[in-house]
């Protein structure tokens, strides 16, 4: 798939030859948009933060949920909750004047940040998601099945500048 794409495909299909039992012609197919209509969920995952022991030292932690105060915490967790009544799918169109849902990492304004973080988690992902908290604040992070996993946390709106602060509005 071109990096300047952002379609995903509706299945993904694989040939298996090394499965006992299974002819090694045969292929499995994945829908890999089956998360869409899951509800929303979030967890944070502490060895996926970036933090004194886990950061690649380019953020000055400066992204980091460690930075955050309890009100602040407090505040987030409510609005995330707020989220949970919400599927993927309707995170993923954000047409109710929020400004959550996913971007190409390529496309952000501190992708050598991010790139190399999920690079010491061995993660690959080209996408991050975005969920809006207020005005310009957000918090980033990656979709595993219908989980999301908060990574930072993007209080001035650093993460991307762009006019556009809906990219996923922009590839239809």
């Amino acid at each position: 798939m071109p990096k300047n794409k952002c379609k995903v495909p509706s299945t993904v299909k694989k040939t298996v030859s090394a499965l006992p039992g299974v002819r090694s012609n045969a292929v499995i197919t994945r829908d890999v948009n089956a998360y869409k209509d899951s509800s929303f969920s979030w967890r944070i995952e502490i060895d996926y933060l970036c933090s004194r022991k886990n950061c690649c030292n380019k953020c000055e932690l400066c992204f980091s949920l460690y930075e955050l105060t309890n009100e602040e915490l407090f505040f987030i967790f409510e609005k995330l909750y707020g989220y949970e009544t919400w599927t993927w799918r309707d995170i993923e169109k954000s047409d109710n004047g929020t400004s959550c849902g996913f971007m190409l990492v390529e496309k952000l304004d501190v992708c050598d940040i991010v790139r190399q973080h999920l690079s010491l988690l061995h993660f690959d992902d080209e996408y991050l998601y975005k969920i809006e908290i207020s005005g310009r604040h957000r918090i980033w992070g990656i979709r595993r099945g219908s989980i999301f996993y908060w990574l930072w946390n993007d209080r001035e709106h650093r993460f991307y500048k762009g006019r556009n602060t809906n990219y996923t509005k922009q590839k239809k």
